[in-house]
């Protein structure tokens, strides 16, 4: 049929639709309610109707589109969906049988997002926190400061461990350990894997290179990237001419119980170094490579 003319039918279908009354309202695990917003009304049917001829711009939930099972999208679901509104036709139950492991990228990171926030909002969890950074300088000029440099940096990078029980405080919580933002742009790859307990959940960000005094949008919005070296670099007088921090895709792993609770957390951060600087009258080159690890686990 032509579109035109689908888009006629369709116009006075609307119509007939818009018209109608919402009369079925429940949970978002029912055919039709195609916006999730807990009812299928007359929006859901007009919904799908614009949908079916290709009207730009509608979002709907495909899965709870097709009512009538026949493998497509067309004014027959968008007729069913307003029957359904207005009682004549009864309800079917959406049975989602997808897993997290079925789960698209952006449908992971939410989950992550999610479970974290749901942790640090506990009533009461207590979260036992290690990190560890190790760095290595590999050029360095003047070379005759590369093994003092090293050394010092070694006494500097000290693992610690701490541990804190939070009663409903979600805001000290995310301070304490990790942020709960990350958009799905950031993440190059994740991924779910079912396990015995319940999922293990694996999220590579995407690569990003930043000077000494921009923070990584992603790693900011998941993990704890180098700050305060702008500072640092005033306090004792080094002018930094030029830097390159490239954090070549930190991963971070959570795992989850079957009840979608987070019992463990890692994010392992591998970072690049390349920068030049000025200390009173010497100038200073290196390059070096770095990686910090959080480990963190959940105690309900």
């Amino acid at each position: 049929m032509n579109r035109f003319i689908k888009a006629g039918i369709s116009i006075a279908a609307a119509a007939a639709i818009a018209a109608s009354a919402a009369a079925v309202s429940f949970a978002t695990d029912y055919m039709g309610d195609v916006n999730d917003d807990g009812s299928v009304n007359s929006t859901d049917a007009l919904a799908i109707l614009k949908y079916s001829v290709g009207f730009p711009d509608v979002t709907i939930s495909l899965k709870k589109a097709d009512l009538n099972a026949d493998g497509s999208i067309n004014s027959s679901d968008a007729l069913q969906a307003l029957k359904v509104s207005v009682g004549l036709a009864d309800l079917t139950e959406y049975v989602d049988e997808d897993t997290p492991a079925d789960y698209d990228k952006a449908e992971i990171v939410n989950i992550y997002n999610e479970a974290l926030k749901k942790a640090y909002a506990s009533e009461n969890v207590t979260i036992n926190k290690k990190t560890d950074v190790k760095v290595n300088l590999t050029e360095l000029k003047p070379s005759s400061m590369l093994g003092t440099a090293n050394s010092l940096i070694e006494k500097l990078a000290v693992p610690t461990e701490e541990s804190k029980t939070f009663n409903s405080n979600p805001t000290e919580a995310q301070k304490f350990l990790a942020p709960t933002a990350l958009e799905a742009d950031g993440a190059k790859d994740a991924k779910v894997e079912e396990t015995e307990n319940g999922y293990k959940i694996t999220i590579t960000l995407i690569k990003e290179t930043v000077d000494y005094k921009t923070a990584p949008k992603y790693n900011t919005q998941a993990s704890l990237p180098l700050t305060g070296i702008a500072e640092q670099a005033d306090k004792y007088g080094v002018k930094v001419t030029s830097s390159s921090l490239e954090y070549v895709g930190t991963v971070i792993t959570a795992e989850l119980d079957k009840d979608g609770n987070i019992t463990s957390l890692n994010h392992t951060m591998d970072l690049n170094i390349d920068a030049k600087a000025t200390y009173v009258f010497t100038k200073i080159e290196g390059k070096g490579s770095g990686r910090y690890t959080l480990d963190a686990t959940f105690t309900y």
